[in-house]
């Protein structure tokens, strides 16, 4: 220490001439003047900089608008191109493994692979989660008729899945009825309407608008905004805000995560990830990672000739379970498709 700053702020020359700014994690507005950052770093630079020059500056990295970090490249799409494809592949793998009596750690086994960090708590739960403030999968076994929630990420994407553990129909409403009608059908027909009309140099708030009159907030409980920027961590920080000024460009990552919160009934949920490419993107991945390439190809052509969905050109699927929704979770012949 240097009387009551620490010696190597002191030793450093920080300019102070006009503003000091300090980058956190998080966009929160009103933060100007705010830091989620440690105290006693705060601390420290306010008293070699002066507590009125330092300014929250995380927007620099993060904004929306223009953030050094909410744009990648072909190299980078590659990198996160993995993280979120072995998410989707790990949802699939624990969607096929749903039977009557396995454990919740049986899930969280198939959720996690490779040896890959999570950026988020991976969650394999059967009924109502958060009992006992448990947060992981338990040995909790699944019982039918149970609520199933299902969740990994890794740097590049999540991936999601909930609904309920029945066979059919008849089953399903007999455990929340309604809920197919009133519940999952309208979010399936959000979701392909989120995929099919996002488009490059759209501003976010009219997108925003635009959802909302289409699945409106009102009737259907949707939070935050609908959909996010990804990369490393799965929550960057999203354009899609009333008002936002914010434009859709090329090379944002992009999670489609809108969850709808309907008094009676459980949430519905098929979190997964799309890049936004133009054409110099689209051919520097098809020159550079023609295997990617591929990959992103062949999941358009399943979107489109089995899912009926018809993704913009500008709109690549990150993963291969995008937009794959399996409205009875204990029967895997059947999936949402729509009808054209």
């Amino acid at each position: 220490m240097v009387g009551s700053s620490p010696a190597v702020l002191q030793e450093t020359d920080i300019d102070t001439s006009s503003q000091v700014g300090l980058v956190g994690w998080k966009l929160i507005p009103g933060m100007a003047r705010q830091f989620d950052i440690s105290q006693f770093i705060v601390s420290a630079l306010e008293t070699v900089a002066g507590k009125d020059k330092l300014v929250n500056a995380t927007a620099l990295l993060v904004g929306p608008e223009n953030g050094a970090r909410v744009t990648i490249n072909a190299n980078e799409a590659a990198h996160y191109e993995y993280g979120a494809a072995l998410a989707s592949d790990a949802v699939l793998d624990a969607m096929n493994g749903l039977t009557v009596g396995v454990s919740e750690l049986e899930m969280g086994n198939r959720l996690n692979r490779d040896g890959q960090y999570n950026n988020v708590v991976t969650i394999g739960a059967f009924g109502d989660r958060f009992i006992k403030g448990n947060l992981y999968p338990t040995d909790n076994r699944l019982v039918k008729g149970d609520k199933v929630a299902l969740t990994v990420s890794y740097k590049g994407g999540l991936s999601s899945r909930s609904g309920y553990a029945v066979t059919n129909e008849e089953e399903l409403a007999g455990v929340d009825e309604g809920y197919l009608e009133e519940v999952v059908m309208p979010y399936f027909e959000a979701y392909h309407y989120w995929l099919t009309n996002l488009k490059i140099g759209l501003r976010g708030g009219d997108f925003y608008d635009a959802f909302n009159n289409f699945y409106p907030q009102d009737t259907y409980g949707w939070h935050l905004c609908p959909g996010h920027l990804t990369a490393d961590e799965e929550w960057l920080s999203s354009p899609f805000y009333k008002g936002s000024e914010a434009v859709v460009q090329s090379g944002m990552l992009f999670q489609v995560d809108f969850i709808p919160s309907q008094t009676g009934h459980n949430g519905v949920s098929a979190e997964s990830t799309v890049l936004l490419a133009d054409d110099e993107l689209k051919q520097a991945i098809r020159v550079d990672y023609p295997d990617m390439w591929k990959r992103i190809e062949s999941r358009r052509a399943y979107l489109r000739d089995e899912l009926g969905i018809q993704l913009p050109e500008d709109v690549l699927p990150m993963a291969g379970t995008l937009a794959y929704y399996r409205p009875y979770m204990l029967n895997n012949e059947y999936a949402l498709t729509i009808e054209n």
